[in-house]
């Protein structure tokens, strides 16, 4: 299979995995004499390494989402954290006023009346 970019002379060859070493030839022997040739570059590749580099972009991009991911839970964690201290902070509080006798804001003041 050939890719052909017209606008920067290039050319992206794949070849099957038994026909790399002809396609780039002996120390790169035919795949030079072949840009030379036409006055393109020509990058050769096996299907297999087009496979990888697909691959790793995919895994890429997957280790990307589950990092974006974490990162979420750890807000989600920090928030729920901090709920958590509130309530306990309130439970001091309340715990504080029950033995000191202070009415706490859900208790009713105590009204006075007149007699009169």
């Amino acid at each position: 299979m050939v890719q052909i970019n017209e606008d920067e002379k290039a050319a992206k060859v794949i070849v099957p995995d038994y026909q790399l070493s002809l396609a780039i030839g002996k120390e790169g022997q035919n795949a030079r004499l072949a840009a030379k040739l036409t006055g393109w570059k020509i990058d050769i590749k096996s299907q297999s390494q087009i496979e990888e580099q697909v691959f790793g972009e995919k895994f890429a991009n997957a280790d990307t989402s589950l990092d974006s991911m974490e990162n979420e839970f750890d807000v989600i964690d920090e928030l729920n954290e901090e709920e958590a201290q509130e309530e306990i902070e309130e439970d001091i509080l309340l715990d504080e006023m029950e033995e000191t006798g202070a009415p706490s804001e859900d208790t009713p003041a105590e009204e006075t009346t007149e007699q009169g």
